[in-house]
């Protein structure tokens, strides 16, 4: 484990943040807690935009002034920065670690700019000034979201992996169970594959109660919306 205190800035309803804070949290490395309320728009606050000029969360600040954002950089640096298990990034197995690169971008370069676009426009925007979902556009960015699930999350799962490029859970799994935000639009990517669905719930056991602590805030805004998040009562 690292020496130096570390502090994360974040807000739990970021999806971006999640998978940071139960890395952080599942490998006990200490930091101190910085949330920035992107409901209050803290994001663009002075002393916020001196840490990130992007304007976005996550991001981390060691004790010396380096910070970093971009929720894969902090993983990637996390992992080799505080000697976690290997399993996560591995150093000594460039092609697993290419793997887990290359899960990281799929996530990064379709997966997630379309769920972005989409939860936007049918949870965000109607939520904070009233526009109005038009059915059929919310149908034509569900469909390229779902495509996207299915060019990328299925297809993993044609082989037997127990976890998305390998037996061992990795970054890359905490990359996409950011995607569980799409729950509160009672988007179920989950259920297009019952290995996808079972992996989910593989992940989330193998990282509880660390899991659910970090989603403690999500699983309370979709019950309080009547919205059911898989593995939840």
């Amino acid at each position: 484990m690292g020496t130096l205190p570390l502090k994360f800035f974040f807000d739990s309803m970021s999806p971006m943040s999640r998978p940071v804070g139960i890395f952080m949290k599942k490998n006990k490395i200490t930091y101190e807690k910085k949330i920035v309320n992107l409901i209050k728009n803290e994001q663009f606050s002075e002393w916020y935009s001196k840490i990130n000029p992007k304007n976005q969360v996550p991001a981390i600040q060691e004790a010396d002034g380096f910070i970093l954002t971009e929720s894969s950089s902090i993983l990637r640096y996390l992992s080799r920065q505080y000697k976690v298990d290997d399993h996560w990034y591995p150093e000594n197995d460039i092609k697993l670690v290419a793997k887990i690169d290359e899960a990281i971008s799929a996530c990064q370069s379709s997966l997630l700019p379309r769920g972005h676009a989409l939860f936007q426009y049918a949870f965000v925007k109607p939520a904070t000034d009233g526009t109005e979902v038009e059915p059929r556009v919310m149908e034509t960015m569900v469909n390229g979201f779902n495509a996207a699930v299915d060019n990328y999350i299925n297809m993993q799962f044609e082989k037997d992996n127990l976890y998305l490029v390998s037996n061992d859970i990795t970054i890359a799994d905490l990359m996409f169970t950011a995607l569980n935000q799409f729950w509160l639009i009672d988007i179920d990517w989950t259920d297009r594959n019952p290995k996808v669905k079972e992996w989910y719930l593989r992940v989330r056991e193998r990282c509880n109660p660390e899991f659910d602590e970090i989603n403690k805030q999500l699983y309370q805004v979709a019950n309080m919306l009547g919205k059911k998040c898989v593995g939840i009562d």
